[in-house]
């Protein structure tokens, strides 16, 4: 109908002036609309120009000359269409730029996507290899501890199941099935004890880090192993239980030889450059073998001479001891995951693999239809900000830098300097890989970890101390009055500073016997008061209440 409509409107003129104007309207690539109106304004144009000639062949002339007059078709057409366009209503060409506008940016995010979503990270560097470089802190292999501990964890036998209960407690509280249990399987860790016993004679203890040898394996720092922690632990538990049972036979001298090994073991096994695990696994064998030590002591009349044996054993083993965190390996592997995180540098400086962050395969694989609109909004926020704010490679190795730089300062400060300082850890971290995906991730929680080796200090200095106050009750025949009259007497060369006042441990002489404590996590001094959950539980380390290291909560 249409045609038959835009005909009729042509019929009565000459047959180059319908062909013309059929062109111009062709050529004119607009809406259909207005290209009838144009065509009808067009042909009337025609019309009125040729009403005077009286015959054909005048208004073919005719015609003709207007046609010259009109100029090239295809110039006609993008003249009309222009001006249409410029006639049009206000609203119409906001919808018109709108939706260009809107086609534009669609065009440009389809494109930016598949550039996004084709770039590809480039491994350069073997960190493995180069942390394994510098670990070694000697050339002469005969001064590694390792042959002989790693020998041993291969034959320490593993402990039994824990059907008898025995993991979770202590020869001491053990029932005789229990005990007996724990006998036989000390007796089968003799000769890995002994290893140890042999290895903490040694000055140094590293290792060559190594990853799975599975075909999907490249080599990454977050696939190195530890097979020989949980063995440690075990090593660690039969030391404890030696040592307990050599106490209730009155082998004080033997328990205390074992215990001062299980604290050299613990010490080596997390000293030089480490992984953040081992040397939380180190920082763990020795609180525990100083826990024993303080068990012991607070269940059986230990004479002096052993005592000043073991004060001199337990000094010589922490001699020149740093119980701060290194973080080399930490920082190492953040450095090898984003080389693997991030695409080769390409236009922006590399932007986030997404691939190789399972947060983001969560993202990309959706939730399930429950979700609420909230949700959804969060889950596009979070795309576009990957997509288009997220730092980039070089930004990102900048921040981690940073990161480790500032952990690095703060180690060397005890938490009460932090405190009077006023800085706050959790605020600190949060200001610094706030926007960073990648960080959020990779960026290991090192405030609670760096908490961990101060608690591990002030435990560790309370025994020499314990002891000492213990000699000074034999020769003495009471306590000593406060620290101080300790020091005086020679009973020992130093203070213990509690990293959470920078001042001497709290010490308090009563009637019969004395405390010993940390203010502890809260910075507040609760006069020796512990915190016990809901069960009656102590807790040496919470919160709230102090950490009591003597007497020994029950």
């Amino acid at each position: 109908m249409a045609n038959k409509f835009k005909d009729s409107e042509l019929q009565n003129l000459p047959a180059c002036a319908a062909e013309y104007i059929k062109l111009v309207i062709k050529k004119m690539r607009y809406r259909k609309k207005v290209r009838l109106d144009v065509q009808a304004e067009l042909a009337a144009h025609f019309e009125d120009e040729l009403r005077d000639c009286k015959t054909d062949e005048e208004k073919e002339q005719k015609a003709r000359r207007l046609i010259e007059d009109f100029g090239d078709a295809k110039l006609l057409a993008v003249l009309l269409r222009r001006a249409k366009k410029r006639c049009r209503p206000l609203w119409r060409t906001v919808v018109a730029r709108t939706l260009q506008t809107i086609g534009v940016l669609i065009l440009f995010l389809a494109v930016y996507t598949i550039w996004f979503l084709t770039g590809k990270p480039a491994i350069t560097v073997d960190y493995v290899a180069e942390f394994n470089r510098l670990t070694p802190p000697v050339a002469d292999e005969s001064l590694n501890a390792a042959p002989l501990f790693e020998q041993a964890a291969a034959t320490c036998p593993n402990m039994p199941e824990d059907e008898s209960g025995f993991r979770q407690k202590s020869f001491f509280d053990a029932n005789e099935t229990e005990r007996q249990a724990i006998k036989d399987w000390v007796q089968l860790c003799s000769d890995s004890l002994n290893l140890i016993a042999q290895g903490t004679e040694k000055p140094y203890f590293w290792q060559q880090y190594k990853t799975s040898d599975s075909q999907d394996n490249d080599n990454s720092m977050v696939e190195v192993l530890f097979p020989n922690l949980i063995k440690f632990r075990h090593l660690t538990a039969a030391f404890c239980f030696r040592a307990q049972i050599q106490a209730i036979k009155g082998e004080y001298s033997q328990a205390f030889d074992d215990l001062i090994i299980c604290y050299k073991f613990g010490r080596l096994a997390g000293q030089g450059e480490k992984t953040l695990v081992e040397q939380l696994v180190g920082m763990g064998i020795q609180a525990k073998a100083a826990n024993n030590i303080r068990e012991i002591l607070s269940l059986y009349p230990v004479g002096n001479e052993e005592l000043a044996v073991l004060q001199t054993d337990f000094a010589e083993a922490q001699a020149g001891q740093e119980f701060g965190i290194r973080l080399l390996f930490e920082k190492l592997a953040v450095d090898d995951e984003i080389q693997r995180c991030f695409t080769e540098d390409r236009l922006g400086g590399g932007h986030l693999y997404l691939r190789r962050l399972p947060v983001m395969e969560a993202l990309a694989g959706g939730k399930d239809s429950s979700e609420s609109s909230q949700d959804i909004l969060s889950e596009i926020s979070e795309v576009t900000r990957v997509l288009f704010f997220h730092p980039n490679k070089a930004q990102t190795k900048q921040k981690a830098d940073e990161y480790y730089d500032f952990f690095e300062k703060i180690s060397k400060k005890s938490p009460a300097e932090l405190k009077l300082k006023s800085i706050d850890l959790n605020k600190q971290i949060e200001s610094m890989i706030k926007g960073n995906l990648f960080l959020n991730i990779w960026a290991p929680a090192l405030g609670s970890v760096y908490k961990t080796s101060y608690r591990v200090k002030a435990n560790v200095q309370s025994a020499p101390v314990i002891i000492a106050a213990l000699r000074f009750k034999i020769d003495k025949g009471q306590y000593p009055e406060n620290l101080a009259e300790l020091q005086q007497s020679g009973y020992i060369k130093e203070m213990p500073i509690d990293p959470f006042t920078e001042q001497p441990l709290v010490y308090k002489r009563t009637a019969d016997t004395f405390t010993l404590y940390s203010v502890g996590f809260n910075f507040e001094d609760d006069s020796g008061q512990v915190y016990r959950d809901e069960k009656g539980k102590v807790k040496l380390w919470a919160d709230e209440g102090d950490a009591v290291f003597w007497p020994v909560q029950k």
